[in-house]
């Protein structure tokens, strides 16, 4: 009984991380098709949240401890449209410990 309960739980591992590497090879080939700089980052951030069943986030790049978001989705009425002109200071535990483990992380 238990070798079947383990082997179970090992197939479901395994199929998630085939999901993810399927989901990978995706947004490869969409990002392959574009060298855009902000359009990669779009892709990538719509691949995330639907893979993650989320209903905000935010992508970009470390600019001297600060964050240069480069695409966001539900975080209008927080960032604004001048977060794309200037880094945002790294204020929000989450954003903290994400950049600090290299891990995302979600707030809910």
């Amino acid at each position: 009984m238990e070798n079947a309960r383990l082997y179970t739980l090992t197939d479901q591992e395994l199929a998630a991380r085939v999901e993810e590497l399927s989901v990978m090879q995706r947004i490869d080939r969409e990002l392959n098709a574009s060298l855009e700089m902000d359009r990669a980052m779009r892709i990538t951030l719509e691949w995330a949240l639907r893979q993650s069943e989320a209903e905000a986030g935010l992508i970009g790049m470390l600019e001297e401890g600060k964050l240069r978001v480069m695409a966001q989705e539900g975080y209008e009425d927080l960032i604004g449209a001048a977060a794309a002109d200037q880094p945002m200071l790294l204020s929000l535990p989450a954003m903290e410990e994400a950049v600090a483990t290299a891990c995302p992380r979600g707030t809910g």
